[in-house]
């Protein structure tokens, strides 16, 4: 990464967001990628099946599934707070003059100012609620199904358990690619959120110094 891509990163991070997206997009996986991840899936239950330990295997396998719900609401949860939070910046802006106790007046070059700190404080705040509300609409496309429930109940019914931490370890490996997709969304996220806040400051200062 070069000086001019971070800082273009700096400036809006929601450009970083497209570069550091996984190479692959779990939606749209070529037939040889797909082949990939099912080769290696049947690497997995061969190696599986050396395991003597499989009650240890499966508490193990079933902390990662949890471990995954858990990092994924963590991350949708937080996306919630900022939306919530930029929009509240976001209403208050019509309201700064009236709590200020002064009247703001500005001409020429100070005008100018304003109106830039204002825009970009503005557009900031707006791209956090669309970086958020991006991250919490991409969701997990490998969940557990009913489907998948009955086949391993009719053909796995000697080592149920054990199947059902292979495919937790299997949904778990598919969806890293969503999981990063989702982190990244919200970073950028906060990083606008910061800058918006920063901008609304300085909008803030210099409007009640102008007044």
């Amino acid at each position: 990464m070069d000086r001019r891509d971070k800082f273009i990163f700096w400036l809006w991070p929601a450009y970083e967001v497209k570069k550091k997206d996984p190479l692959i997009s779990p939606w749209e996986m070529s037939e040889a990628e797909n082949s990939e991840l099912e080769e290696q899936e049947a690497s997995l239950r061969a190696d599986v099946a050396q395991v003597t330990q499989l009650e240890d295997f499966c508490k193990v396998t079933g902390r990662l599934a949890e471990s995954e719900a858990k990092r994924r609401e963590s991350i949708e949860t937080k996306a919630g707070g900022i939306v919530q939070a930029a929009g509240i910046v976001t209403a208050l802006f019509s309201a700064v003059p009236a709590l200020s106790g002064r009247l703001w007046s500005a001409t020429g070059w100070s005008k100018g100012i304003l109106l830039v700190l204002f825009t970009v404080a503005l557009v900031h705040l707006v791209m956090a609620i669309v970086m958020a509300v991006r991250a919490r609409r991409i969701g997990a496309i490998y969940l557990p199904t009913a489907d998948e429930a009955a086949e391993i109940a009719q053909h796995h019914r000697e080592d149920i358990q054990v199947e059902n931490a292979i495919m937790d370890i299997i949904r778990a490996k598919r969806n890293e690619g969503i999981i990063g997709m989702k982190a990244n969304r919200l970073a950028a996220a906060e990083s606008h959120f910061i800058r918006g806040l920063a901008a609304f400051a300085l909008t803030l200062m210099v409007g009640l110094w102008l007044s």
